[in-house]
């Protein structure tokens, strides 16, 4: 054989041994069930010891609680827990049950009873404000000022108020117990769930040329039952408006926007928003200003949101509008909605919104133009002899 020739064969016989145990290396590599790359790299590591710990979890809850596991259930948790990392109030993850409810709100209808609450502090009990009308709750006799003492068996109240509307929701044709004081005397009703289509916008002529026009929340086809309540008010004869935003949580943004822009310019600017890198999307209003008669917004400590847009705008941008009461809530960011196959989903915080001079609302609220102390607001009473804010209202629109 030729010194060259051999020389080739050597090397081939390299070349051979190389390729064979790189693809043994490789087979043992896939053979573990996982794709293997930077096996000592700190975060492959790190993942590894985290699943190792809830497996670890998962064999001693299964083998020593006395409760019974549900893997579904962790799993939904796990979700959870997750979102709940970000430190993000506003933030959160639905299990699909409770990310229908979500949706039905957001769309104007859910199955529930048909009542709106509010937490009174002062006794530490959920109280009744109003009663949907033509609803189970209308039905069963519930009213105004009713105290909710347990659902299903459960006593609620502020510790666990932000669960409550979930709990009395659920599926149509399904009971809820409730347990209801009135008058010091406690009464079990049961109630079946219907769909409840949201009316969150009520109005009335007040001193004889007044409109008064409550917005409870921005959930639901709210603006288009603005224009009717606005309408009505003006047929019949209202030469001012009020407009009562306490204790409005807030909800969609686009229903307070398209309500803004009744009040503004054409080409004014309604809402500023900025995401995490700092772009922006302005709204800015299409059309001439619908509303000019003279304008009282009332707003508490419990309003937010997206009644924040509303009346920080108007503040600003509107001519005949006053804003009245104290400094509200400083809610000043924006969740947008994921859903996922599953019907899960996920409710995230994505933006934070400014008024048209670049004001923060965030952690700050909007400061009223007039200052009018007043706590003892329930929500839903026209109360013209001890309303404070009410009273000054009237004044400020007969200046």
């Amino acid at each position: 054989m030729k010194k060259s020739e051999y020389i080739i064969n050597v090397f081939m016989k390299i070349i051979a041994t190389i390729l064979i145990t790189f693809l043994m290396t490789l087979l043992w590599l896939y053979g573990t069930g996982r794709l293997v790359i930077g096996e000592n790299s700190e975060g492959s590591v790190q993942k590894d010891a985290i699943i190792a710990k809830r497996d670890l979890l998962k064999s001693i809850i299964q083998t020593k609680s006395i409760s019974t596991f549900n893997e579904n259930l962790a799993d939904e948790y796990m979700m959870k827990g997750y979102v709940a990392s970000l430190g993000d109030l506003y933030s959160t993850y639905y299990t699909k049950e409770e990310m229908d409810i979500m949706l039905d709100s957001a769309y104007g209808s859910y199955v529930g009873i048909g009542i709106y609450m509010y937490l009174d502090t002062s006794i530490d009990s959920i109280v009744i404000y109003d009663v949907i009308k033509n609803t189970p709750a209308e039905e069963a006799g519930l009213k105004k000022g009713d105290i909710i003492k347990s659902v299903n068996g459960e006593l609620v109240n502020g510790n666990n108020y932000s669960k409550v509307s979930s709990k009395i929701k659920g599926s149509e044709n399904t009971k809820v117990k409730l347990v209801i004081i009135r008058d010091d005397k406690e009464t079990e009703m049961e109630i079946t769930r219907k769909k409840v289509e949201i009316v969150a916008v009520d109005h009335q002529i007040i001193n004889g040329d007044i409109g008064y026009i409550r917005i409870a929340s921005f959930d639901g086809n709210i603006y288009n039952q603005f224009k009717e309540a606005y309408e009505a008010v003006k047929n019949d004869g209202a030469k001012y408006l009020i407009i009562d935003l306490r204790n409005n949580g807030g909800g969609v943004v686009t229903e307070a926007t398209k309500i803004a822009e009744m009040f503004t310019d054409k080409d004014d600017v309604i809402l500023i928003e900025k995401d995490k890198s700092g772009n922006e999307k302005t709204t800015i209003a299409q059309k001439d200003k619908e509303i000019t008669m003279k304008t009282v917004i009332l707003v508490n400590k419990e309003t937010a949101s997206s009644s924040e847009i509303l009346a920080g705008c108007l503040k600003l941008e509107s001519s005949n509008v006053t804003v009245m009461g104290v400094q509200t809530y400083g809610k000043g960011v924006i969740q947008n909605l994921y859903q996922f196959s599953d019907g899960s989903g996920l409710k995230l915080t994505t933006e934070e919104y400014y008024l048209s001079n670049n004001e923060k609302i965030d952690g700050i609220g909007v400061i009223p133009d007039i200052h009018v102390e007043y706590d003892n607001y329930r929500t839903g009473e026209v109360d013209l002899e001890n309303d404070k804010q009410l009273i000054q209202a009237i004044e400020e629109l007969k200046k």
